[in-house]
């Protein structure tokens, strides 16, 4: 039995964030909406919306769900290449306990 993973760094976190929220921003203009409009669609603040793309909060799993949907992108993507920096992260983790 493997050793539960230790946390990210924080660094790495707020990097997740950032770049979450960036594709975020990009597919919502990529659809011509506006931060209110999004909000009004999500039924959530503009300024809840303003966090994410600031990479102050995470996405919710349904807010990149609905964006992968409409914007015909994977979920995968708007984690852009931090999704190999967390696999070798797991797999470095993994290899070296």
């Amino acid at each position: 039995m493997t050793a539960p993973l230790d946390p990210l760094p924080k660094r790495e976190v707020d990097s997740l964030r950032a770049v979450i929220g960036s594709r975020v921003a990009r597919a919502r203009r990529g659809l011509g909406l506006s931060q209110r409009k999004l909000a009004a669609i999500m039924d959530r603040s503009p300024s809840w919306v303003r966090e994410i793309e600031n990479g102050a909060q995470f996405a919710p799993p349904y807010l990149l769900q609905a964006l992968a949907v409409a914007t015909q992108r994977s979920v995968g993507w708007f984690y852009g290449e931090l999704v190999i920096t967390l696999s070798e992260y797991v797999l470095t983790k993994v290899e070296t306990e």
